[in-house]
């Protein structure tokens, strides 16, 4: 029998557009379980999410008009414009020392920690009056949960403000998910100070409203931890709706003998997308009319990446029917018929980004039993454990990996399909809900 309750689950989400990206699967999965335990959801996305939009067991609000990738991008833009309209030859080089820079400042040692006086951003402060109008439209109580699956450190701080100076905010229960590298958040940002200053202040000074916090791996958990505070960080698991395939998609994309290698999410430097493209090369010379490459690859809605443009040129000179590029966003039923049609998956993120950071597709790929290639020294490699998965260790390798993965396929399928069951039993919806009604898990406890 489904649990039944009259708290209310409100969803900040301003990263909530359209099916694309980890975050509607996120909330798909959140409300179908908040629906069985029979407890009404209401979801403020960003403001241009598609009419379309749909997700059962939960009312959509379109809201927002910032969002993570927005907020504070302004240099970013100005720098891919100033890029993007270089010859190549200079471009992507300079765009990986402007990367292997910023990695260098995230990871050494203690960040800045920033002044205590502050003024946040436009960006910021459009947020907090956007999530006390919100609040206010669900009239939310403090039995209510309030839930954040992620958000910016300048946005945390807006929101703590918020919640000082704004009487009916005060007795609510705000449930704050923290999915970037603790370095990273602990830089000032958006006008706001480093997030162990933030931590500071509230707790020097207090609200009434109740902030909980979680991380979705166990060291991003330990790391958060580490920062001079006395907050105790809880362990979430990643949920993913149990969707049913599109029958004539899975057909479609399953048909044929080559081995399907799939890349899945946006094209992204982060993800290591550019790293596909000369791994394919070599081996489609090495095996040709063997290996199939299908990458989902919707067009950015801003200016891409150097090195992803530079990888586009190259996949479109390669006609020998080898790649096939799914260029547009999936719904939730497309995008399970594309992980279901994969032989193996390709995850060719790069290490510095996802020492400790979660990968939301992994979770799916493991609960799908398909093996699966991921950097070493990662999240995601301490999840796969060398069971059903393939390393490889630095950018170099990844051609390698390829290789060696589509030569242990029977084995590495045996494993996968073996461990998927256990994999999947964690991360569930409904263990998300019962850890944010009844507390939680401390780091350390993740299966």
């Amino acid at each position: 029998m489904p649990q039944q309750t009259n708290r209310k689950l409100i969803i900040l989400d301003p990263s909530l557009k359209d099916t694309g990206g980890h975050f509607y699967e996120y909330d798909l999965a959140v409300a179908a379980a908040a629906l069985r335990r029979e407890m009404s959801t209401e979801i403020y996305a960003h403001k241009s999410c598609s009419a379309g939009l749909a997700i059962p067991g939960g009312e959509i609000q379109p809201w927002f008009t910032t969002e993570w990738s927005a907020a504070g991008g302004r240099i970013r833009t100005v720098v891919r414009f100033v890029l993007s309209n270089l010859p190549t030859s200079l471009r992507v080089p300079l765009a990986k020392i402007g990367r292997r820079v910023w990695g260098l400042v995230k990871n050494w040692g203690r960040p800045p920690r920033g002044a205590d006086k502050t003024k946040i951003s436009a960006a910021a402060k459009t947020f907090e009056i956007e999530a006390i109008a919100a609040i206010r439209h669900a009239m939310a109580g403090a039995d209510d949960i309030i839930f954040l699956p992620t958000i910016r450190t300048s946005e945390l701080f807006a929101l703590w403000e918020a919640a000082r100076n704004t009487a009916a905010l005060q007795s609510l229960q705000f449930h704050v998910v923290l999915r970037r590298d603790a370095a990273e958040m602990d830089l000032p940002e958006g006008g706001a100070p480093g997030i162990s200053l933030l931590f500071r202040n509230m707790q020097t000074m207090p609200t009434g409203a109740a902030f909980t916090f979680y991380c979705d791996t166990d060291q991003l958990c330990r790391d958060y931890e580490l920062l001079p505070h006395s907050f105790e960080f809880r362990l979430l698991p990643i949920p993913f709706p149990n969707s049913k395939p599109d029958a004539v998609s899975l057909e479609r994309w399953s048909a044929g003998s080559k081995t399907k290698l799939v890349y899945l999410g946006g094209p992204r430097v982060e993800k290591g997308f550019h790293l596909i493209a000369p791994a394919a090369h070599l081996l489609q010379k090495r095996f040709p009319g063997t290996l199939l490459w299908r990458l989902q690859a919707p067009a950015s809605d801003g200016l891409e990446e150097p090195e992803v443009i530079e990888a586009r040129r190259r996949f479109s000179s390669m006609r020998d029917g080898s790649i096939d590029l799914v260029d547009r966003n999936l719904n939730s039923a497309e995008f399970q018929s594309l992980l279901l049609s994969a032989d193996i998956v390709i995850l060719p993120y790069l290490p510095e980004f996802y020492r400790a950071r979660s990968s939301g597709i992994l979770v799916q790929v493991l609960a799908a039993g398909k093996p699966v290639i991921v950097p070493s020294g990662t999240w995601l490699s301490s999840q796969t454990n060398g069971v059903g998965a393939v390393e490889f260790t630095e950018p170099a390798d990844f051609a390698d990996a390829v290789l060696r993965a589509v030569q242990q396929l029977p084995k590495l399928v045996q494993e996968a399909q073996g461990r998927a069951a256990a994999y999947t039993a964690y991360h569930d919806a409904n263990v998300l809900l019962e850890i944010l009604e009844k507390g939680g898990h401390r780091a350390g406890e993740y299966p």
